[in-house]
């Protein structure tokens, strides 16, 4: 054999070996395993009217795992008309299974609305992850354009999760509200048409920090306290996002009635409204200490128990 054939023979063996040679010194270390993940979403008869609100669907998936990439895609189009039970499929090139958690967001295939989202901790040894969706679309967990609420009505609003009750945004109840959407005025007060989300406790508490803009199922879990601000503006600015004001797709995660009470809601803003429409919003509550919305209801939500038309009304005590 000449000399270079005995190089290219050295090369083809010794190379794996080196791939493989780690930062442990003298140690070899295995390749990461990747693994394929079984999911299962119930569709139960009574609510599926309520989450599959379109001809054709798609799922959206994050599995967010510590010291790795997130795994981020989405399974579909499927036909509602086809669908009886659950609906399942495989996430494939999942890295780590440890201390992860799967967000799931359903959307409408042709407009992307959000129709529903839910999460589940990853069981590592469990054969299949099961993942219960709350409703987006019901009217309780959506908020709808208000011109009372808007800022040449009344220059924003206030508004409670779990009761699902608003008022004009320059009323004075501290210890009832989460969040306060406020106008951002222009020279001589005018309306700009754009708004800024503030903590709605007492307008002093940091309960509100922003996740990023995007789909809702890519941003979940709940940040440390020095990640939450008493304006949302000041949290998107910490985020580098490229405006203070509220943006269609934006997504926040806010500590109810003021972090007095363990829960989160975490929202997600379909509209930014305008000088005569308040924003829009939807979003699902945890009432505890969940740190990923973990499918649960409100207050009012669980009244109605998920399974109506879910017309909610505002309800203020104060009207």
């Amino acid at each position: 054999m000449k000399w270079n054939e005995y190089k290219t023979a050295a090369v083809v063996f010794f190379l794996p070996l080196f791939i493989l040679w780690g930062c442990k010194g003298n140690q070899l270390i295995s390749p990461t395993r990747v693994t394929n993940l079984s999911v299962s979403v119930p569709l139960p008869k009574t609510g599926k009217a309520s989450l599959l609100g379109a001809a054709k669907n798609d799922i959206l998936y994050s599995v967010v795992a510590p010291g790795v990439a997130p795994v981020t895609g989405s399974y579909g189009p499927f036909s509602t008309s086809t669908q009886d039970g659950s609906v399942n499929f495989v996430i494939q090139g999942v890295t780590s299974l440890q201390g992860a958690v799967l967000s799931l967001e359903l959307v409408d295939h042709d407009t992307k609305q959000p129709l529903g989202i839910g999460a589940a901790a990853i069981n590592p040894t469990a054969s299949i992850i099961t993942v219960e969706l709350g409703s987006l679309v019901l009217g309780c967990y959506s908020m709808p354009p208000s011109q009372t609420l808007s800022c040449w009505e009344a220059g924003g609003g206030l508004f409670n999760f779990n009761g699902y009750y608003a008022t004009y945004g320059y009323e004075s109840e501290p210890d009832t509200f989460d969040i306060n959407w406020e106008a951002i005025q222009g020279q001589s007060g005018s309306c700009t048409g754009t708004y800024d989300l503030m903590d709605g406790w007492d307008g002093e508490t940091a309960t509100i920090a922003y996740l990023g803009n995007g789909p809702f199922a890519n941003f979940d879990g709940v940040p440390p306290d020095s990640k939450f601000y008493v304006d949302g503006g000041a949290a998107k600015d910490a985020a580098g996002a490229p405006t203070a004001a509220i943006q269609a797709n934006d997504v926040f995660c806010v500590k109810l009635q003021g972090g007095t009470v363990p829960g989160h809601a975490w929202m997600q803003f379909t509209s930014s409204g305008d000088a005569y429409d308040s924003p829009t919003f939807v979003f699902r509550v945890r009432n505890d200490s969940t740190p990923y919305y973990l499918y649960d209801q409100s207050f009012v939500g669980a009244t109605l128990q998920d399974t109506t038309s879910g017309d909610c009304v505002f309800y203020d005590p104060g009207w």
